[in-house]
């Protein structure tokens, strides 16, 4: 209040602290109140404003609270984007919880908006329910938080103790990651790019840091600068690549191998245990951390997965046991169970009943094949390097089965009828299948499309045709007591099945009896059976497998299963008769499991004629073994092309020998009158495998 004492004077007067009868006192006007000058007050009063307005100018600059907002996305992995707002430059961390789980992610730095995001897979063993998302931001000395929950599906139920961040696939979508350098960043590196060394991938993410610590590789363009694409990219610019691990390499690891998200992952492998299974790595982005100088691993195997070596750099010798052991002649029965496992170089290598080793039939598998029998061909179908799938017989080469734009894994194979039924994981973590005619000793037309069946694979497929309706069994995601089995048909959704597998599955089929076997969560193996009436309870076999498993169904019911033993080899056992004490061991090396089939095998050349005595031949040779009769072709190998053909028993003249592809068990073809080649499997000489002593080499 304002009031005017005695001599005329302003002064300013306010209210006392006191009461007095329930009254307010005012101490005015009276000593000690009062400013004599009419400047001093004015100066008092712009003093008291421009408090006023220093109080409201820091109040304006005060750094907005942080905001926060979460979306799922529907791709075919699915994803989290959790997108943050805060003040220009402010750090920002994000935090996870699902039930008992709890991630927290790399911290970033937002933009000159203040906006920042991350984006990641949702994992298929992730728990299902209501997420929690809280992210915290720190401008100066001012922070805030925010906190926002979705509702999240996946194959697994709420309160599983599953992940909740797919590994490898975490990245700063908006803003930069805190530990970023500018130096590093993508952007500021792409345009400088002039050498080879340059490193134009996302820094912190697990192709960054493996660039890094190989910069001799080159920075693979686009999505095929993904990790999954990086062994089959690095193959076609000429580097080595194989299965054989050696420090150095770069270590690519396929969408579910060991964990990898849906883009695969890579890493530098920093050591390898002296029989090559165990390795030691340096990685980026794998449990979510992001480093400038990565973080390690050890004791990881290295079965089933592709390392890149350095250009002129000495390939490393086999692990023991190689699966090329000697070939032998097939003197078993003529109808029994085939076996077949990627090798140490990558190829086929199959096992007949009766033969005395494996023997190669080439390519580049990306894991186990499929074996299926139609009349008395085989049927050899796999994942190539590239993820297309491939087919061939005995007879004829490695062909293209897929489409381009196909990607598969994990393939598995049957027949229905005249109907080649292939299933495989695709890229989205999905089952898909493909069909086509197939003709006992055709080549099967290309399958045009694949259809998507759903679910989230994680590291096996199998199929059989039970109770007349194709079936397939996956392994998924982990749900209640360790159940990871799903099964499903044509026509009806996935079911939980109450089996746990650590290896991929296995089906049989013959009539109205079916089986399905798979290395178990300790990995002993396991089986059970369908005999019309669904499926029975598992029962262990014992042992000790790994990998995909494999079946051959004999025309008994009875049913022989393959598995990748623990030192690498194949291992057999009968059921439903055989127990633990009854596995035996056929040798060989393989990665990633095995495939088999119950086959009707060539004819053993054991048996064959000595030569001698033929009509109208000066050598006394004859074709022999083939009741199709065979084909002549104009070079000693498959790759070359048809030129006629003879029937059984027909006579020839065997101008010289040369080694060219396998047939069965041989790799020498004769060149015979007229210049064209035949195999000499398929001729009465004197040895099988083997240059027939006085025939002059070609």
């Amino acid at each position: 209040m304002v009031a005017m004492d005695t001599t005329g004077e302003l002064v300013f007067c306010g209210r006392s602290g006191g009461r007095f009868g329930g009254q307010t006192m005012i101490s005015c006007p009276g000593p000690g109140r009062r400013w004599t000058s009419f400047a001093t007050a004015l100066t008092a009063a712009l003093t008291a404003f421009m408090l006023l307005a220093v109080v409201a100018e820091a109040s304006s600059r005060r750094p907005p609270r942080a905001s926060l907002s979460v979306a799922v996305l529907p791709a075919k992995a699915p994803s989290l984007l959790a997108r943050v707002g805060s003040a220009p430059g402010a750090i920002c961390s994000l935090t996870v919880k699902a039930g008992p789980n709890r991630q927290q992610l790399l911290a970033l730095v937002a933009t000159r908006r203040g906006l920042g995001a991350w984006r990641w897979e949702i994992p298929a063993d992730a728990p299902s329910g209501r997420w929690s998302l809280t992210a915290r931001c720190r401008s100066g000395h001012v922070r805030s938080s925010a906190r926002r929950t979705v509702g999240v599906t996946t194959p697994t139920p709420a309160g599983s103790s599953g992940e909740l961040i797919a590994h490898s696939t975490l990245i700063v979508a908006r803003g930069r990651p805190r530990a970023e350098r500018v130096r590093g960043r993508a952007g500021a590196a792409a345009a400088s790019c002039r050498s080879a060394p340059c490193n134009t991938y996302p820094w912190g993410q697990c192709t960054w840091f493996t660039k890094k610590m190989r910069p001799d590789l080159p920075n693979f363009p686009g999505v095929t600068g993904d990790a999954r694409f990086w062994a089959s990219d690095a193959r076609a610019r000429g580097f080595p690549v194989d299965a054989n691990a050696q420090a150095g390499d770069a270590v690519v690891f396929q969408p579910g191998q060991l964990g990898a998200g849906s883009t695969g992952h890579v890493a530098y492998v920093t050591s390898v245990t002296a029989d090559g299974r165990r390795m030691g790595i340096a990685e980026d982005n794998w449990n979510e951390r992001q480093t400038e100088n990565g973080s390690t691993r050890s004791n990881l195997p290295t079965g089933g997965l592709q390392f890149i070596h350095h250009k002129g750099q000495a390939l490393p010798p086999p692990p023991p046991l190689p699966i090329n052991a000697p070939p032998g002649s097939v003197t078993g029965p003529t109808q029994g169970p085939l076996v077949g496992g990627q090798g140490t170089d990558s190829g086929l290598w199959v096992h007949q009943a009766g033969a005395a080793g494996f023997r190669p039939l080439a390519g580049s598998l990306n894991g186990p094949p499929a074996i299926v029998s139609v009349g008395a061909v085989t049927y050899y179908i796999v994942s190539g390097s590239d993820h297309r799938v491939y087919l061939r017989t005995d007879d004829m080469s490695w062909g293209v089965l897929s489409g381009a734009s196909i990607y598969c894994d994990y393939v598995s194979a049957a027949v229905n009828g005249s109907t080649l039924i292939v299933a495989c994981k695709g890229s989205d973590g999905h089952l898909y299948q493909g069909t086509t005619a197939i003709l006992a000793g055709q080549r099967p037309a290309l399958i045009p499309y694949f259809s998507s069946l759903g679910g989230m694979v994680t590291n096996g497929t199998a199929v059989a045709v039970v109770n007349g309706q194709p079936t397939y069994f996956v392994n998924g995601a982990t749900a209640t007591n360790g159940r990871n089995v799903y099964a499903r048909t044509d026509s009806t959704d996935f079911t939980l099945m109450d089996y746990s597998c650590n290896g991929g599955p296995a089906l049989a089929s013959r009539g109205s009896v079916a089986y399905f076997a798979c290395a178990g969560l300790g990995d002993a193996v396991y089986w059970a059976q369908n005999t019309g009436s669904g499926w029975g309870a598992g029962y262990s076999l014992g042992g000790a497998g790994r990998g995909t498993a494999a079946l051959a169904m004999a025309p008994d019911n009875t049913a022989t299963v393959f598995v990748e033993g623990s030192d690498n080899g194949v291992h057999f056992n009968t059921i439903p008769s055989g127990n633990a004490g009854t596995w035996q061991h056929l040798g060989g090396y393989v990665t990633g499991g095995v495939g088999a089939a119950e086959a009707t095998t060539i004819p053993g050349p054991a048996g064959r004629p000595p030569p001698g005595g033929g009509s109208g031949s000066e050598s006394g040779y004859r074709i022999y073994g083939s009741s199709t009769g065979v084909f002549l072709r104009s070079g000693p190998g498959y790759s070359f092309p048809r030129i006629g053909g003879l029937e059984d028993g027909t006579p020839v003249r065997v101008a010289c020998q040369t080694r060219g592809s396998y047939v069965a068990t041989s790799n020498i073809w004769d060149r015979i009158d007229g210049g064209s080649y035949v195999s000499d499997y398929y001729v009465n000489t004197p040895g099988v495998g083997t240059l027939t002593p006085g025939i002059g080499q070609c």
